[in-house]
């Protein structure tokens, strides 16, 4: 038994999952940086909608302004006309950022997901990893029980011939 190395029988089942573990970890990290790249798509979008939102209330503005002289019908009419566009501009933007929030909140739940299924996994392979060191400490002990097995018979032994000697 002393001169048998240790061999964890399920060797083949902790490397499988000391591999799960780092696919999953893998998995996260990439999760993560989809998130973050879904939020700063959505800064960037709001972005936007807040430039079209100011430009509107800047032609509006200009509307409203006091001018010297005479406003023409037809730029009246051009002016409104460029407000109506950058409405219809501001609401597709909107709609933009809507639809890039619930991305963003998929990619949340994507992250939340794959920490749990890590932290799962990574209890898992702790627990099997105890279960190793336990076997490992068991087959240690076994050992030194069978090292001093032998040492107290060869102790037995020597002792016993020395008996017979002294006869």
């Amino acid at each position: 038994m002393a001169n048998r190395p240790f061999q964890f029988g399920a060797q083949p089942a902790l490397d499988r999952a000391v591999a799960r573990n780092r696919e999953l970890e893998r998995s996260l990290a990439r999760a993560i940086q989809e998130f973050e790249q879904e939020q700063s798509l959505v800064r960037k979008l709001h972005s936007l909608a807040d430039e079209t939102q100011q430009r509107i209330a800047m032609e509006r503005d200009g509307l409203a302004s006091p001018r010297p002289g005479p406003v023409e019908p037809a730029e009246l009419a051009a002016r409104n006309r460029c407000i109506e566009g950058l409405g219809r501009r501001l609401e597709r933007e909107q709609e933009a950022v809507r639809v890039a929030l619930r991305r963003v909140d998929i990619a949340a739940e994507r992250v939340r997901q794959r920490r749990a299924d890590l932290a799962q996994a990574t209890a898992a392979l702790r627990a099997m990893e105890k279960l190793r060191d336990a076997r490992k400490q068991q087959h240690d002990a076994a050992g030194r029980l069978a090292v001093s097995k032998m040492e107290d018979e060869a102790a037995t032994q020597s002792w016993e011939r020395g008996r017979e000697r002294g006869q």
